[in-house]
């Protein structure tokens, strides 16, 4: 699995925003990401890049 599942998000919180917040903070490319309510969907190429994105994010 090379995705990440996030949760309690502000629902004002846009997509484009989630996406630089996490490419500038964990410094690794997002394949893609679906921003639904309160939760987001972040893909990775790998599950390595997801695990390292969780752990730096945590």
């Amino acid at each position: 699995v090379s995705a990440l599942f996030v949760r309690n998000l502000d629902v004002e919180l846009h997509q484009k925003k989630l996406k630089e917040i996490f490419q500038s903070t964990t410094g690794i490319p997002i394949v893609k990401l679906k921003k639904i309510n309160h939760f987001a969907f972040i893909h990775y190429e790998t599950r390595e890049m997801a695990q390292s994105a969780m752990d730096i994010m945590s």
